[in-house]
């Protein structure tokens, strides 16, 4: 992000917005990741539940 700001000559607001946006952006795309990870382990763990209270349920 630094080189991008340097050589596009942007000044201190444009090098802050350069920051902003693409700080936000990969922050955004590692949360992305954090919340399929969890939202998979979730699932999976609600499916494994609802699979042993069937089989009590039938017995």
């Amino acid at each position: 992000m630094w080189d991008i700001s340097k050589t596009s000559e942007a000044g201190r607001a444009g090098t802050f917005w350069i920051f902003l946006a693409l700080g936000a952006g990969s922050v955004g795309f590692i949360l992305k990741i954090v919340m399929e990870v969890a939202f998979k382990k979730m699932v999976n763990l609600i499916s494994h539940f609802h699979h042993y209270s069937l089989i009590s349920l039938r017995t």
